[in-house]
């Protein structure tokens, strides 16, 4: 994820930011900035010429300095996960006008007495956010239901920062510029406070019977953390002043107002004419430069806080201060949640959370290629659509709407479908001659990446033999047999053979369906009968794969997708991202440990991941509306991009 935040600081007088001065000891000593001198003389003044500053000797008293500063703050770049791309712009005012309560205080102070100095630095800041949705709905005549939702996020942080400086150089330029190299210690207090509210209400009203039913929940979530950073760095500054001068004279009593903008050598100031009685008065306004850059805090860890009902809440300190600004605007000031009227946790287990989700939307064409094996080889003899592991499945016409065993299934190729487990040992996949006639033959693994493709394109017609080979086998195959190796030990050949729809075109078909063969290693060059299938009775064989896998709960899940990754086991490029899901139970090659996911979002996981999916049909780069149709132009192959993989499952 990649977020810019840029702060700019402002200053000017009698304004939003202002900077003052505050001398001790020797009068003329200041320390260096922008000086507006305002002298009222009451004696009579000779002409006047500007001053012209001259080097003095270092004050040997304590010299204070004190001003408040302000940041101009604003958001903009994107936001990458798993190849998809969302731009997060947002302007300063675009803050101004969304956030329902700002409030912001910032601070510093310093003291110094020759090149040692002491300093600290104040920030406050309290941003409240609030949204609302609505949706109406009328599915049958005489029946009208509402939703309304409502979600409110208020952060506040409280930033100290005390330290000392020390001046290690010195270079001093022409005219009174001075840059200087600071050495500078200190701790950083941090003090973060979010709390979240959430309600829903649905109703549903009846005109023909004059009935009206309400349901609704509301949320309510709040934390505090607190943390302190030691630190340690350097702090370059350079001290720049031009002179200006405004004079002007009034009747008999005159009036000198002299506007002189100076350039001193370093922390001391150049002494100035007076005449009578002279009452001086100087402002100062300093160009104050966030030094965050230079002090480096020691990486986030996380802090826990308990929750009213005694539970806990974790947030890392990365969660605290971003959470607050980037992430209200984008969550809050976003897209509700489609289903959040199931209760969403807005602040506990965040990071578990969106963890689990990803874990969810990972693991989701494992599980779809699994509940899909499981119904399409749960029969006895192949069937129409079905046939036992390790035979083929010879569909003699194109599907009609009533085919539920795969998402999308193509109109005009008929089907020739097998799975086969090769873990144990490799199967023999045998083509026959197609005579020109358009074909393929993906061979897909259990994540649903193609792996192979023997087909017109990219093999040829010709008659053709593959050897399937699980991820852990090595061995000698006969001669003129192509191995095809497998990631993982469940595969789906999924072949599909052009035809025109002609009853003439479909005996064709038929005849090269019934050449294709497919044997186990060891019986290659045998006559080889199938053993005989068995059908399990507790295989849903009614309800559609899709529903079957939503209607999974998040334990039971993630249950069978720690047993499927044993012997399906996650490519290295996928390393990085599996090793993460350790957090919440899900290691591969081990069952599953449902007592590391927590049980205040676990009911929520698959409804919010499932939305994540649907979004990309929104978001995702790679889906095309191409005059009303949605392309999905990144297939088969789909490297880290989890979400676009899950989509097209």
């Amino acid at each position: 994820m990649i977020r810019k935040l840029a702060a700019a600081a402002f200053a000017f007088g009698g304004g939003l930011v202002c900077a003052c001065a505050a001398m001790a000891g020797d009068p003329a000593a200041a320390n260096t900035g922008v000086a507006t001198e305002v002298a009222t003389e009451v004696a009579t003044v000779p002409e006047m010429t500007a001053p012209v500053p001259a080097p003095l000797a270092d004050s040997d008293g304590w010299r204070f300095q004190a001003a408040t500063y302000g940041w101009l703050m604003s958001v903009s770049g994107s936001t990458t996960s798993h190849g998809q791309t969302v731009d997060t712009n947002a302007s300063f005012i675009d803050l101004m006008q969304k956030s329902d309560s700002l409030i912001g205080f910032m601070a510093y102070l310093e003291a110094d007495k020759g090149p040692v100095g002491v300093y600290a630095d104040f920030v406050f800041t309290k941003m409240g956010f609030t949204t609302s949705q609505a949706a109406y709905r009328n599915p049958i005549a005489g029946l009208k239901l509402s939703a309304t939702a409502n979600a409110a996020l208020t952060m506040q942080m409280f930033v100290m920062e005390v330290g000392g400086v020390y001046e290690l150089a010195r270079w001093n330029g022409d005219s009174g510029n001075a840059t200087t190299l600071e050495a500078v210690g200190g701790f950083r207090y941090w003090n973060v406070n979010l709390a979240g509210t959430f309600d829903a209400l649905i109703t549903a009203n009846t005109t023909r019977f004059n009935l009206s039913r309400s349901a609704g929940f509301a949320l309510a979530d709040s934390g505090t953390t607190q943390w302190v950073d030691p630190l340690v760095g350097l702090r370059l500054r350079h001290r720049r002043l031009q002179p200006r001068q405004l004079a002007e004279l009034a009747g008999a009593r005159r009036l000198l107002l002299r506007l002189a903008v100076h350039r001193l050598p370093d922390r001391r100031a150049a002494g100035l004419p007076r005449a009578g009685r002279q009452l001086q008065h100087r402002r100062r306004r300093h160009r104050l430069r966030p030094q965050r850059s230079l002090l480096r805090p020691r990486r986030g860890r996380e802090h826990t806080f308990l929750k009213e009902r005694g539970s806990a809440m974790t947030i890392t300190r990365r969660t605290a201060a971003l959470g607050g600004l980037a992430g209200t605007l984008t969550t809050l000031g976003g897209l509700l949640p489609a289903r959040a009227q199931e209760g969403v946790p807005i602040l506990g287990g965040l990071e578990e959370f969106w963890l689990a989700t990803e874990a969810y939307i990972y693991g989701y064409p494992l599980i779809t290629m699994e509940m899909t094996r499981r119904i399409m080889t749960n029969v006895a003899a192949p069937a129409g659509t079905r046939a036992p592991m390790g035979q083929f499945a010879r569909i003699r016409e194109y599907p009609n709407a009533a085919f539920r065993d795969v998402t999308a299934p193509n109109a005009d190729t008929l089907y020739t479908i097998a799975w086969a487990d090769v873990g144990k040992e490799p199967w023999v996949l045998s083509l026959p001659d197609m005579k020109g006639r358009y074909y393929l033959f993906p061979l897909l693994d259990g994540w649903t990446t193609v792996f192979q493709v023997p087909g017109s394109r990219t093999t040829g017609t010709g008659a053709q033999t593959y050897a399937i080979t699980g991820p852990g086998w090595k061995g000698t195959l006969p001669a003129g047999v192509k191995e095809y190796k497998s990631p993982t030990s469940l595969v789906w050949m999924l072949g599909r053979i052009y035809c025109t729809g002609t009853p003439e075109d479909y005996a064709a078909v038929h005849a090269l369906q019934d050449q294709c063969k497919l044997v186990p290693l060891s019986s290659w060059g045998k006559d080889y009968t199938p053993p005989a299938a068995t059908v399990d009775p507790s295989v849903d064989m009614k309800t559609a794969v899709r529903e079957q896998v939503n209607a999974l709960d998040a334990v039971s899940y993630f249950t069978l997708l720690a047993e499927l990754m044993k012997t399906n086991p996650p490519v290295a490029a996928d390393a990085a991202t599996v090793a993460r899901f350790a957090r919440i139970g899900l290691v591969p090659g081990k069952d599953f440990d449902k007592t590391k996911l927590n049980a205040d979002f676990v009911a929520r996981i698959p409804h919010i991941a499932f939305d994540r999916i649907m979004l990309q049909l929104k978001v995702n780069k790679s889906v095309k509306n191409v005059n009303g149709w949605l392309y999905d132009t990144v297939t088969g192959l789909y490297g880290t991009d989890y979400l676009n993989r899950a989509l097209v499952t």
